[in-house]
């Protein structure tokens, strides 16, 4: 950094930097993007973790994509990130710390800077008018139709999609247990992806060779919740459980 500056050594430039006279021309010479930056570190405390400057205003090009120290500097001559700017400016040092690499201002350097106010950390939640139409929830239910697709899986295995999803013709034989219209597609009916998806995760469900069948857990678990569910199990899912 002292050499960029022309300058003998650390020292020399931590005594220039410090200086009110260079440090004015300094800033009044940064673009709005480069100011934006060094308010967001200011904002801070004075550091901020390199990966988070770095998403919004870009990073340091490292000299080692450089065949010589020439070519680098020729470089220089092309338009810099922001961070890059403030960096070569010597108004931020890149630091590596146990936590991840960080930018900061120099200590030094902070009482010849403008005053930031620090970064309002309160979260802030936006107000959403009511829905217009509301459904009251139906565990019993809910329930009953989960047990509905484990049993037909257990009965025969439910034919999926290449993109995983049910096939229409598996929607079909949903449909008609349920006493409901089919649809087409997953994408028109969104509670059988949840219903699928949740005995998949729960273990009660498993997926092989392009179809959904029930495992060895299928029996196990929804003939109690089916009990539960219903007064007569066996005549709304034709006993295929639980004979």
């Amino acid at each position: 950094m002292a050499y960029l500056w022309s300058l003998p050594d650390a020292t020399a430039l931590a005594d220039r930097l410090t200086t009110p006279t260079i440090v004015e021309p300094l800033l009044a010479s940064l673009r709005p993007l480069d100011r934006a930056a060094l308010e967001r570190i200011l904002a801070e405390g004075g550091q901020v973790a390199a990966v988070l400057l770095e998403r919004e205003y870009g990073s340091i090009r490292p000299h080692s994509a450089f065949v010589n120290p020439r070519a680098y500097l020729n470089a220089l001559h092309g338009v810099p990130s922001a961070v890059e700017r403030l960096f070569v400016l010597g108004l931020i040092q890149l630091f590596h710390t146990d936590a991840g690499a960080i930018y900061a201002i120099p200590t030094e350097l902070r009482p010849l800077l403008p005053t930031v106010a620090p970064l309002d950390r309160t979260p802030s939640f936006g107000v959403c008018p009511p829905p217009q139409h509301t459904q009251a929830a139906d565990p019993l239910g809910f329930e009953r139709d989960l047990v509905t697709i484990i049993a037909l899986a257990y009965a025969e295995p439910l034919r999926l999609n290449n993109n995983g999803t049910l096939h229409r013709t598996s929607l079909a034989r949903l449909a008609a247990r349920l006493s409901v219209t089919a649809a087409t597609s997953e994408a028109r009916w969104p509670a059988v992806a949840l219903l699928r998806t949740l005995a998949r995760d729960l273990g009660l469900l498993h997926e092989r060779g392009g179809h959904v069948a029930g495992g060895p857990q299928g029996a196990g678990v929804a003939g109690p919740v089916a009990s539960r569910s219903f007064e007569q199990p066996a005549e709304c899912l034709d006993g295929q459980l639980f004979r």
